[in-house]
């Protein structure tokens, strides 16, 4: 599996976990930094924003289809 596949995995199966960065960080033991920039850099080829929503504890971030 390339390296571009792992991340698309990651960033589809962060998604469908409705987690935040950080938690879905700590469970798959991925530098929360570098995955935040693997979802901007993968967001912005697809045309999707990426907004995050303060959940109170951590942040949540939730895709947004652009207009």
């Amino acid at each position: 599996m390339s390296s571009s596949e792992s991340r698309r995995i990651h960033i589809e199966a962060w998604q469908t976990n409705r987690t935040s960065q950080a938690a879905y960080c700590r469970e798959h033991g991925l530098n929360t930094k570098t995955f935040g920039n693997w979802v901007r850099k993968a967001s912005c080829r697809s045309g999707y924003s990426v907004a995050c929503v303060d959940s109170g504890h951590d942040q949540v971030n939730t895709y947004l289809k652009r207009i």
